[in-house]
């Protein structure tokens, strides 16, 4: 950037501003874009600037912290909503066959994570496990069946 300053122009590097370290000053510490600017070394006017492009998606701090606090209470809220629609029986006739397996695949799954269960199919990862130990000291030649071999074990 070129300025004009006592009539020579002076470079000065352009400074990336750290937007996070910016947001995290103006909302968390609640300084102003003046001391935010002299912290990062950069211009108040690029400090404004970068700030108002992220107001656009976070346009009121304090409810997004406060939306983090209460979101586990929120969702379980949803939640005991959407398992008491679930059980309907007028939205269950009215639900296609495709939208009822899907519910149950998603109650099913939700069930078993809460029991401490897996979700999805061990016992393919379970055999090829199985078949590795099995087969981890024995040589190459080992592997196939011997030629007196009768009992087609290897």
């Amino acid at each position: 950037m070129t300025r004009k300053q006592s009539g020579q122009n002076v470079d000065r590097p352009r400074r990336k501003i750290d937007l996070v370290q910016a947001y995290k000053l103006r909302v968390v510490n609640r300084l102003s874009f003046a001391e935010i600017a002299k912290a990062l070394g950069v211009p108040k006017s690029s400090v404004h600037a970068a700030l108002q492009r992220l107001h656009k998606f976070i346009p009121d701090p304090e409810v997004v912290h406060a939306y983090q606090e209460v979101r586990p209470t929120l969702l379980t809220a949803v939640e005991e909503r959407l398992i008491a629609s679930l059980t309907d029986e007028d939205t269950i006739q009215k639900a296609s066959l495709n939208n009822r397996a899907y519910a149950f695949q998603q109650v099913f799954n939700a069930r078993r994570l809460e029991s401490g269960q897996s979700t999805s199919n061990l016992s393919v990862l379970s055999k090829m496990l199985s078949e590795t130990v099995q087969n981890l000291y024995k040589k190459p030649a080992e592997e196939k069946k011997a030629p007196n071999d009768t009992t087609g074990i290897a």
